[in-house]
């Protein structure tokens, strides 16, 4: 995980005050593994070089340690999950379902529930940057056009509860928890 401190020309660039917010961050993240926290400006600073206005910054740049992250696996081989961030009703085409396929694979003509509503859908078609494919898989940004009744009641975006697809009998809640507002 990489984070950046933005906004420190808000506090002059201030080399005390980098590594109290660097603890609580690594703090706050708790199990998660941090590899990189940097101090910015996006404003006036330049993402690739934050040393500019901070000598004392010795670490590495946004884009270096973005370049040093690993590329996740792709979570194919668990049950289907998307959260749902638009619904859009398209005349002639139906229901259409957009988001982030976030683990397993969806083929066309697949049946999915739609939680919590527990409504059924069948997939007519799924496209992905406008073209039509045949299957979707974790990690893919797609459109999902579905059939079927009562997806009329579908959302998106229920806090805190957000709406998820699943296949076989997997249950998940996925909660929103904001980050506590602490200050060094």
């Amino acid at each position: 995980m990489v984070i950046c401190v933005n906004k420190f020309d808000k506090v002059g660039y201030d080399a005390e005050l980098f590594p109290k917010i660097s603890a609580t961050l690594t703090k706050g993240c708790g199990h998660r593994a941090v590899s990189t926290i940097l101090p910015v400006c996006a404003l006036a600073g330049d993402l690739s070089r934050p040393w500019l206005n901070m000598e004392w910054y010795k670490g590495q740049s946004l884009v270096s340690a973005i370049d040093d992250c690993a590329v996740p696996a792709r979570l194919t081989t668990k049950p289907f999950r998307m959260c749902i961030q638009q619904v859009h009703t398209i005349p002639g085409t139906g229901t259409v379902l957009v988001g982030q396929v976030g683990t397993g694979v969806l083929k066309v003509g697949a049946e999915v529930v739609i939680s919590p509503s527990q409504v059924t859908a069948t997939v007519k078609s799924i496209q992905m940057y406008g073209e039509e494919v045949k299957s979707a898989e974790a990690g893919d940004n797609v459109g999902v056009c579905v059939e079927g009744p009562g997806i009329k009641s579908v959302s998106s975006g229920i806090m805190p509860l957000l709406q998820l697809f699943f296949s076989g009998s997997s249950f998940c809640f996925l909660l929103w928890c904001p980050f506590p507002n602490k200050h060094p």
